[in-house]
């Protein structure tokens, strides 16, 4: 208490000394605002950058730091000799099992497999699963199933030797030319082999790819058809069975047809089961009141229905890629089906019925089943703002004149005619008007709350050379000063699906434009994340019916700090999902907390978050499955200096309850900035307390207007001389 209390009184006498007490006013009568931030968030004396608990810090996503090689691997009669190198970034570990060695021959794990004659990987170790009496699971007890497994390099029949300066050698237990058990696997030794690797804590699992007829390992057949990297785009660092399994070269030497979990009779098979847990709530057995669940270790209940893939799922090559010189079986979906791949997806009584000859469809009609067209029509369409301009209209305020365009890239940029409705529909797309951009409020808008002015192309005339203008009256209130910023966003319709109707919506990529209104020159608003980090799961992050598509800049437009969704939600809280009565859409709490989601639901808030949206939509976030690391902000921002703190000086507070006046943000109860983006995923009562314990308030509201009665302690008295708009007065009265 000692502490807190001189803290405020050092911070009481640097503000009376830097501002003056009372009614400050200059030598010209001109008042001098008092305070410009009302609020103090002491978060940086131990979170900012270099400090003790830097947030770039605590938010970075651990690596590896060991790594294996595979040099060589030899089959001589019944012994199968594996050759490898394991260092600690350029040194090598030297004497595993020692005391002061970070590995022991139990921490490294080897798995071989054949490429067998139907192009699937078969392991030559396994192992025999039984569901035991009162396990949990949905098959019979008793019931067993194959599985491929590994050995250990401390395994007893198993030889490992220290052969040079961190350079070992381990031969397997047994005699790979002769597995009959629990699985038989024909061994031929002209068909291509692989060897893995596992170590603790390494960088990547090691493999190598040979021919044990003669030793080849250019020139043999491969199989090499998801790429790790792409898996990464989304998962950061895909790991699982205690995070040091990591690479999709080693997962499939198990993960292969001979393998089944015996508490579900499904299979475990890569291509399978990948497939399945990606399309996890669409899958028909889910849709009809079922669930897809793998059982793990130590009967871990592994439970996938809820998982949603975050883009169309007809994108193949996300995973897929033919091209890339390190999945040259990449295209393997389209010119090598199979049932058991295909089917995965794709509900297996639909395929036989719709497609009687599937395995046989050509790569041209697969490739086609897969196009998604709207994305396709989206690629000859891009909308431009050429200019904006402003001119004095009623009582002060602004009227704004946009010229625009929409254009087809693929035809030399031709300009379209957005009053010709066939066959290209463009009247759905819409202008959003929105100001500051040091952190939109849109105060004075009429659409509330705090959302922007809207306006649609259909008034707008064009000329021969289909250049459009369009001027909204008083768009923006008198006073607003700084620059202002003008979307252009939408979903034009196209006919599709073939059915002669033109009503299917085309996601075309929203554009902005800012203009100056006092500011010398038109200044954008910040910029944060980067779209192009949020496609590398989303591939197009269209929303809101496909209007708003891959541009951050028009969704901070209306996702801004004084927006919640109080004009959709009832005005009950009983009626509603969460109980509560609003819930903020300010993109820098609310993405947060969409991707953070419940942690008793495989997320990591106390509570996930619901929104409501168009016409009352309930979108309920809780269950939402973020498929790489929560701490690693660096996977959507454009840079470090975007969330460490303190964080930008511009940042607003975040509305969570608006005031009786719905229109004026100065009444609303809000967080202060930071608090906002940290609670968005620490939400805990005692990450909340330690926030308000270094300056952060969850109850904080702006000082209101000069029309009110005078307070000392409170939102609604009289502004005096010399006060800022939006100033709290315990900011230095307390």
């Amino acid at each position: 208490m000692i502490r807190i209390l001189s803290r405020c009184f050092v911070v009481g006498l640097v503000l009376v000394f830097a501002f003056g007490c009372g009614d400050s006013q200059t030598g010209q009568g001109q008042a001098d605002p008092q305070v410009l931030q009302t609020f103090s968030e002491g978060c940086s004396l131990c979170h900012g950058s270099g400090s003790i608990v830097d947030v770039e810090v605590e938010h970075a996503t651990a690596a590896g730091t060991i790594t294996g090689e595979i040099t060589n691997v030899t089959v001589v009669g019944a012994v199968t000799t594996v050759f490898f190198t394991i260092t600690s970034g350029q040194s090598p570990i030297i004497g595993i099992d020692a005391t002061s060695s970070p590995l022991s021959t139990g921490s490294i794990r080897f798995t071989i497999a054949q490429l067998d004659a139907t192009g699937n990987w078969q392991s030559y170790i396994n192992t025999t699963e039984t569901k035991a009496a009162g396990d949990p699971g949905t098959t019979a007890d008793g019931n067993t199933a194959v599985q491929a497994t590994y050995e250990k390099a401390d395994d007893s029949d198993g030889t490992f030797a220290e052969v040079g300066s961190g350079a070992y050698t381990y031969q397997f237990s047994f005699d790979i030319t002769s597995v009959t058990t629990p699985l038989a696997v024909t061994y031929t030794d002209t068909l291509t082999h692989r060897v893995a690797m596992q170590v603790s804590d390494n960088v990547a699992n090691a493999f190598y790819d040979f021919r044990p007829s003669d030793g080849a390992i250019a020139g043999i057949t491969t199989r090499d058809i998801a790429m790790n990297a792409s898996c990464n785009e989304c998962h950061v660092k895909l790991g699982f069975h205690g995070s040091d399994r990591i690479q999709v070269e080693y997962c499939v030497t198990c993960h292969n047809p001979g393998s089944a979990d015996a508490h579900s009779d499904n299979t475990v098979d890569f291509d399978v089961m990948i497939h399945k847990i990606h399309t996890g709530e669409d899958l028909p057995e889910v849709e009809a009141g079922g669930a897809y669940t793998i059982w793990g270790y130590n009967e871990s209940e592994n439970d996938y229905s809820t998982v949603v893939y975050p883009q169309d799922s007809r994108n193949c090559t996300k995973c897929h890629d033919g091209a890339d010189a390190d999945t040259p079986d990449g295209d393997n979906w389209k010119d090598v089906p199979s049932t058991s791949a295909c089917t995965s997806c794709h509900e297996a009584d639909a395929v036989s019925d719709d497609y009687p000859a599937f395995p046989a469809l050509t790569a041209a009609e697969i490739t086609t089943a897969h196009v998604i067209p709207e994305q396709v029509a989206a690629q000859s369409l891009e909308l431009n703002i050429l200019d904006v301009s402003t001119a004095v209209g009623t009582g002060g305020a602004l009227d704004v004149t946009i010229q625009f365009s929409v254009t087809d890239p693929l035809n030399s940029d031709l300009e379209y005619d957005i009053m010709d409705t066939d066959p290209l529909d463009l009247t759905p797309l819409s202008f959003l008007i929105g100001w500051d951009t040091t952190d939109y409020t849109n105060t004075g808008s009429g659409s509330t709350p705090a959302q922007a002015v809207t306006a649609s192309v259909s008034n707008a005339t064009g000329d021969a050379n289909n250049i459009f203008t369009l001027t909204v009256s008083d768009a923006v209130p008198a006073g607003v000063t700084g620059s202002g910023v003008v979307g252009l966003q939408g979903h034009p319709y196209s006919d599709q699906d073939g059915d002669g109707d033109i009503d299917d919506r085309i996601p075309v990529t929203s554009v902005f434009k800012s203009f100056a209104i006092t500011d010398a020159t038109a200044a954008d608003r910040r910029a944060v994340v980067d779209i192009d980090n949020c496609n590398q799961c989303h591939q197009s992050l269209s929303l809101h019916g496909s209007n708003r598509t891959d541009e951050i800049q028009v969704c901070v437009m209306c996702h801004n700090p004084n927006a919640t969704d109080v004009s959709v939600r009832p005005t009950d809280g009983t009626a509603t999902t969460d109980g509560k009565t609003e819930e903020a859409i300010d993109m820098k709490y609310m993405i947060h907390a969409i991707h953070a989601a419940d942690k008793d639901l495989h997320g990591f808030r106390e509570d996930g978050i619901v929104v409501y949206g168009y016409r009352g939509s309930v979108n309920d976030f809780s269950h939402v499955r973020y498929p790489g690391n929560l701490n690693n902000c660096g996977a959507c921002h454009t840079s470090s200096s975007t969330y460490e703190v303190p964080i930008d000086e511009n940042a607003l507070p975040t509305t969570i309850k608006t005031g009786t006046d719905v229109a004026d943000p100065n009444d609303d109860t809000e967080i202060t900035p930071t608090s906002a983006v940290c609670s968005s995923c620490h939400d805990s009562l005692s990450a909340r307390t330690h926030m308000t314990e270094e300056g952060g308030r969850f109850d904080f509201v702006p000082y209101k207007t000069e029309t009110e009665a005078a307070s000392t302690d409170g939102p609604s008295g009289t502004q005096p001389a010399g006060h800022s708009d939006r100033t709290d007065c315990s900011s230095c009265h307390s």
